[in-house]
């Protein structure tokens, strides 16, 4: 019998490969865009200097919360439920319009110089937060899920070039402050978000394997949210087994893998977020969660 362990992954092209993670260049560059160009001036403009930091680093820290809650809640969900469409894929599409849908918020829910509309700003801000993990966690798992063997190290040549693209497109988008405003930029990152969607829907192929879904019992579920944190995760940062998601078979889920993504993330907030303020350096603390971010899961 055919199961989704030794189901064997056919020959991926270099076009297929490409597309497979080109939904890593979008939510990078939505990302690097907010965190370093858009969020840190809106949230200035409306509190001014004196009330910034706090601020931010409240918001900040919540969005980090939720991602590390939704993430692995998500990617787990998609491991067993089967939707319409693939396993994968519907998640992503109801990810990417609710993202979508809480850009629009971003660009017009805040107001300079009047901090008291930084609160429903950010409450937006975690409903972005939120539903980019709906559609990431279980996107995380499609490499793994497709991907033979032999091609692992080109897949994760293209998720981290796509991932490097992002994040510097997401830093031009800088230079288009003055001629478009936040508005501007707000919807160029919708667009990207909504096209990272189509071209996974249309041009990543899921394979269909038979596999035995078990009846939804609500305390093994949560059992398998905690278990892996200190079976597998917390030992996983020391080891090279798991130092990417296609590196082994316990780490092949996309419930594991972004556990271990999303400890990092809050860690580096709960570490690095008042940083800047106690050494009294000018520079953005986004870029710190980015290079955090990026190192979490190679602990």
């Amino acid at each position: 019998m055919t199961t989704q362990e030794n189901f064997v992954r056919p020959t991926m092209s270099t076009i297929r490969q490409l597309l497979l993670s080109f939904f890593w260049f979008s939510t990078n560059m939505m990302w690097s865009a907010i965190l370093i160009i858009t969020m840190p001036s809106q949230i200035k403009a409306a509190v001014g200097d004196a009330s910034k930091g706090s601020a931010l680093g409240l918001a900040l820290g919540a969005g980090a919360f939720i991602s590390m809650i939704a993430a692995p809640v998500f990617g787990a969900l998609s491991d067993r439920i089967h939707l319409p469409g693939g396993r994968r894929k519907p998640w992503i599409v109801i990810g990417s319009v609710g993202n979508a849908i809480g850009l629009v918020g971003l660009t017009y829910l805040i107001q300079p110089g009047h901090p008291e509309s930084v609160v429903g700003w950010a409450v937006v801000f975690l409903f972005v937060e939120l539903f980019n993990n709906v559609a990431t966690g279980p996107y995380s798992a499609l490499i793994p899920d497709l991907v033979p063997a032999a091609q692992r190290g080109s897949a994760s040549g293209w998720m981290g070039l796509m991932t490097m693209l992002g994040t510097f497109g997401g830093g031009v988008m800088g230079f288009l402050i003055g001629p478009l405003g936040f508005a501007g930029i707000y919807f160029i990152l919708i667009g990207v978000i909504l096209l990272g969607a189509i071209v996974t829907i249309f041009g990543v192929k899921e394979y269909e394997t038979p596999r035995e879904v078990p009846p939804f019992k609500l305390g093994e579920f949560l059992k398998g949210l905690y278990e892996p944190l200190y079976i597998r995760i917390l030992p996983g940062f020391f080891s090279p087994a798991c130092s990417s998601p296609w590196a082994s078979t316990r780490c092949r889920n996309s419930f594991n893998i972004k556990w271990e993504m999303s400890l990092g993330h809050l860690i580096s907030w709960l570490d690095l977020g008042r940083l800047p303020i106690r050494l009294n350096r000018r520079f953005p603390f986004s870029y710190r969660r980015y290079y955090w971010v990026q190192l979490s899961p190679h602990w």
